[in-house]
């Protein structure tokens, strides 16, 4: 099990997660990752892209199920950690295999 340390604090990642999640937050917008850890404080994303705009689904839960139309999608580049307020989370979805949900800026 790999270990992460930011700011001082140990992360280790989660064990019987999905690879990657799809994060939906109140304020922080919509980010997709590797769940490190999750706390009463915090969740930890590494390899972490923003959802900024998607199309080819509904909801999030099909994002995460079916992905996205990439031609007229965007996801920005991805940023090697990063750390949410747990208060902000609203829901945590496992991303299925093979949904390719890293980098792509739409021209639309």
């Amino acid at each position: 099990m790999e270990t992460i340390e930011l700011n001082g604090k140990k992360y280790k990642e989660v064990v019987g997660h999905s690879d990657r999640v799809l994060v939906r937050c109140r304020n922080a917008g919509v980010h997709v990752g590797t769940l490190v850890s999750r706390d009463s404080d915090t969740v930890v994303l590494k390899d972490s892209n923003r959802i900024w705009k998607w199309s080819g689904a509904f909801t999030l839960s099909e994002v995460a199920t079916k992905g996205v139309n990439r031609d007229k999608s965007r996801i920005a580049c991805e940023v090697p950690i990063i750390t949410l307020t747990a208060t902000d989370v609203a829901e945590i979805i496992p991303v299925a295999d093979g949904v390719d949900l890293t980098e792509v800026n739409s021209a639309e």
